[in-house]
């Protein structure tokens, strides 16, 4: 569901599969309360981790979503609007991506090719969550993702030319100025 259509769906309170979904739950309701989504993303950044891949693909793509349409106030609370708490939750993000990119092993074969949900969904989400990143650490992620891709493991190199690929379509600015070694580390593969 697109922004918009998150947005829409919540002034039509008609609709049965919107009811109880009023436009005041969805704001800060007092000085002292946390993100709306606050409870929901620590749950599925939690679950990125668990063990069963239906779990993590579910929480990749949740996450997805949820930081897509309001990841420009994650982490912030009504009383202490922030950057710098938005800039340590999406760290904190980001670094649980990374570490589903090196432990994730589930692919999907089917006749000669493999997916990678989990991996695919992560990759999604890191690309997001870029948008938000300073620069700085948007070149630390680079160099995890240029490290990935020289591991022997195949699923931690394809992790990490996933990451890439998001990592190149959402900050240009980075990968123009190493775009160098950004190019060196695709011919790699």
């Amino acid at each position: 569901m697109s922004c918009s259509a998150t947005k829409k769906a919540r002034k039509t309170e008609g609709n049965h599969a919107n009811q109880g979904v009023k436009e005041e739950n969805l704001k800060f309701r007092n000085s002292e309360e946390e993100w709306p989504f606050h409870a929901i993303c620590q749950e599925l950044a939690m679950r990125l981790l668990h063990p069963k891949s239906e779990i993590r693909h579910g929480s990749a793509i949740g996450l997805r979503e949820i930081l897509r349409c309001h990841g420009n106030t994650a982490g912030m609370t009504s009383s202490h609007v922030s950057a710098e708490d938005n800039r340590v939750w999406m760290e904190d993000c980001v670094t649980r991506i990374l570490c589903v990119f090196v432990l994730d092993r589930f692919g999907d074969y089917i006749l000669d090719k493999v997916i990678a949900p989990i991996r695919e969904n992560c990759a999604q989400v890191l690309g997001v969550t870029l948008r938000y990143l300073h620069k700085d650490i948007a070149l630390e992620v680079l160099q995890v993702l240029f490290v990935l891709q020289r591991r022997p493991e195949w699923e931690v190199r394809h992790s990490g030319f996933l990451g890439m690929k998001y990592f190149i379509a959402m900050r240009p600015d980075v990968v123009s100025v190493h775009h160098e070694k950004v190019l060196e580390s695709c011919f790699i593969g």
